[in-house]
């Protein structure tokens, strides 16, 4: 009994409150029930419906970094890339958010930023998972070894 109270010491009194606010998150959770249908947990997430005017913003974003890459103005296109991520972040869009990340990554390679497109592409590849985009997981796959060929 004493080796236990070694690992595991008593408890004050007041965590009582925390054991009952535990159980009640429990108890508050959605029935197990919900994740039985595989092929909708494994479908890529929608953005939130009242979310879809919005995502409007983030997309011209990008539509205007992809734009300044292809004319090699690479800090203006970082910049909007920069801007389409946080906000596709902000309205729960993955596959926009991923999609923000590669140019992004694309836009800081050009201006000599290794080490922070590295970084893009890992944070980039982690959304086009989330989203459950192979497309663009290839792609981030690629970039990153064109990289590390530098």
């Amino acid at each position: 009994m004493d080796a236990l109270r070694v690992v595991a010491p008593e408890q004050p009194r007041h965590d009582r409150e925390l054991g009952d606010k535990a159980a009640q998150a429990v108890q508050s959770l959605p029935p197990v029930a919900a994740c039985a249908d595989v092929t909708a947990l494994a479908r890529p997430r929608q953005a939130p419906a009242a979310a879809q005017a919005e995502l409007e913003v983030p997309r011209r974003l990008l539509a205007r970094a992809r734009a300044e890459l292809n004319a090699l103005k690479c800090a203006d296109a970082r910049t909007n890339a920069t801007a389409a991520a946080a906000e596709a972040r902000r309205l729960d869009d993955a596959t926009l958010a991923a999609s923000s990340m590669l140019q992004l990554a694309r836009a800081q390679r050009c201006l000599g930023e290794l080490g922070a497109s590295r970084s893009s592409l890992v944070d980039g590849a982690v959304l086009a998972a989330r989203a459950h985009d192979e497309v663009a997981l290839t792609f981030f796959t690629s970039e990153v070894v064109e990289l590390d060929a530098q």
